[in-house]
């Protein structure tokens, strides 16, 4: 089955776009080149990555398109290594598959390679089966303790977007509590055995925390995000209202169980965040997650509301970048008066400032400016100290150091390592900006 959207029309009309990264021809497409998404993703990229990545929603759109226009054609054969191995490094080696399937088109690649995607597509199915039968059993179990939780993410996009569950890998369970339930829920949680990632970035007494990861291994294998709030940027966080999203949220079904999940409007700002502030480059199955929110949702979506909080929580550069993002890859634009409304925006410069930072692809660098970001000097220098100076358990088990004397050689050349990494992030990103402003 295919993500719930519309049936395909193929039709040849020429190539989806040229390999000298000049833009496509293809009606109904948002046209992108090379240093467009150098500026997008902030950094240098391949051109055969990027044909590669391409042609991998080029073949998606044309078994599932999104648009109300025409259906992407089909691309030229050749290159499928590089487009398996850009389907596998984004998640999307499941739809990959199913969309081949659909063109029947299966025999047009080697058979190691279309084995490859059969095998991803039936280990996701039965991964997220099991992963969805925890997730229903977690919830009964945080109901009888009256304790309200909302689906996150890939969790509440299988039971709300996806019409196959299989198409969406579930890499762990995403959940949002309220905070004060928080030390209930981890006692919940290591009943059911699961182990709480102690790492000192991301425990609940650290400034910039905002989720819990808990482990199970075992024969029943499972790993829970437990959220408190949905932003890790304390730039962000700062502005916005947490309790906002709990009171945008609507009645999903999973399985036989009545869910949470974000309205449409929560939806977009959180997916949309994620995908442009979590991780660069970004990852094609995230943008395609927005892509089907707003092909499903785009037309009744309250869009003053969303650009009304994507100001007042300082995303409004955030949205509009992701949503070009979207529009881009897949074909998927909000509406044209959302953004002129978005591009009219005057951010200052400190929210220009911290954007460019947190969507470059440079985590030391990103790390430093969400210090920096915190409140008070004295927040600042902790959280700073944390960074540069974790917990010993911590520093012994990455660095696989048993002696005690070499402690503090590892202390030292963890620190010099941040500063050097943090350095040469700055450089690049220095020079980034110089590229795309020629």
């Amino acid at each position: 089955m295919a993500p719930r959207g519309r049936s395909p029309s193929f039709r040849s009309i020429g190539p989806f776009l040229e390999r000298d990264g000049s833009p496509s021809t293809v009606p109904g497409h948002f046209p992108y080149d090379a240093r467009t998404m150098r500026e997008m993703i902030g950094g240098r990229s391949d051109n055969s990555q990027l044909n590669a990545e391409r042609d991998l929603a080029h073949l998606i759109l044309c078994a599932f398109p999104l648009d109300r226009g025409v259906a992407a054609p089909r691309p030229a054969a050749g290159g499928w290594p590089l487009i398996a191995q850009a389907a596998e490094a984004n998640g999307l080696a499941p739809m990959l598959y199913a969309a081949l399937k659909k063109l029947d088109c299966l025999d047009e690649i080697s058979p190691d390679i279309a084995e490859r995607l059969r095998v991803s597509y039936l280990r996701t199915s039965v991964g997220n089966w099991c992963a969805l039968q925890e997730l229903a059993s977690l919830l009964a179990l945080f109901e009888r303790e009256q304790v309200p939780v909302v689906l996150l993410k890939g969790s509440a996009l299988i039971t709300t977007l996806y019409a196959d569950a299989a198409l969406r890998p579930l890499s762990d369970l995403d959940v949002l509590v309220p905070d004060a339930a928080l030390p209930r829920v981890r006692s919940l949680l290591v009943g059911r055995g699961f182990e709480p990632n102690e790492e000192a970035w991301y425990t609940p007494s650290q400034p910039l925390a905002q989720e819990l990861t808990f482990n199970r291994g075992g024969k029943r294998p499972a790993t829970i995000d437990v959220h408190w709030h949905l932003l890790s940027w304390a730039y962000y966080r700062e502005a916005t209202s947490i309790d906002w999203f709990w009171q945008r949220t609507t009645e999903a079904r999973l399985n036989e169980r009545v869910v949470q999940v974000f309205s449409p409007e929560a939806q977009l700002l959180h997916l949309v965040a994620h995908c442009m502030l979590h991780r660069r480059p970004v990852r094609l199955l995230w943008s395609y997650d927005v892509a089907l929110l707003l092909a499903r949702y785009g037309a009744q979506m309250s869009w003053n509301e969303v650009i009304e909080m994507a100001t007042k929580f300082r995303l409004g550069l955030v949205l509009r970048a992701g949503l070009l993002e979207v529009g881009s890859r897949w074909g998927v634009h909000a509406p044209a008066d959302v953004m002129a409304s978005l591009g009219a925006m005057r951010p200052t410069a400190a929210e220009r400032a911290v954007f460019r930072v947190a969507s470059a692809r440079h985590r030391e660098l990103q790390r430093l400016a969400n210090v920096l970001c915190l409140p008070g000097p004295g927040t600042k220098l902790a959280s700073g100290l944390r960074v540069i100076f974790p917990r010993l358990a911590d520093v012994q088990t990455r660095r696989g150091v048993a002696n005690a004397w070499l402690i503090p050689w590892c202390y030292l050349s963890h620190m010099f390592s941040i500063m050097g990494k943090t350095w040469r992030s700055a450089v690049s990103i220095i020079q980034t900006n110089l590229e795309a402003s020629r």
